[in-house]
C-alpha cells in the first residue's frame, strides 16, 4: 500500500482548551490542507505514484506487499491449529 504524506507542511492547526475541568478533551483543530501548497504536494504524491505504479520497481513491492500478507494470514491461521 501507498499512502503519500506530507513529512513538513505549511498548515498548522490549534490544541484549545474546552473548558476549566481538567478531565474534558482538549478542542484539536488540525487543520489539515489549509496551505494550498500542502494540497499540491499531496497531490504531487499521488500523482507520481499513479504514474510509476507500472514500474518494474513497483511491481516487485506489490509482489513482496502480497507475499507478505500471505504469510502473515497463514501464520495467524497455522497458530491457532498448533496447540501451545
Amino acid at each position: 500500500m501507498v499512502l503519500p504524506i506530507l513529512l513538513h507542511p505549511k498548515s498548522s492547526g490549534t490544541i484549545r482548551l474546552q473548558s476549566d475541568d481538567p478531565f474534558d478533551p482538549p478542542l484539536i483543530d488540525p487543520n489539515y490542507f489549509d496551505h494550498p501548497d500542502d494540497v499540491k504536494t499531496f497531490l504531487r504524491g499521488i500523482h507520481v505514484y499513479y504514474f510509476r505504479k507500472n514500474s518494474s520497481v513497483c511491481k516487485l513491492d506489490l509482489l513482496h506487499d502480497i507475499i507478505n500478507r500471505v504469510s502473515v494470514f497463514c501464520h495467524v491461521h497455522l497458530s491457532k491449529l498448533i496447540p501451545n
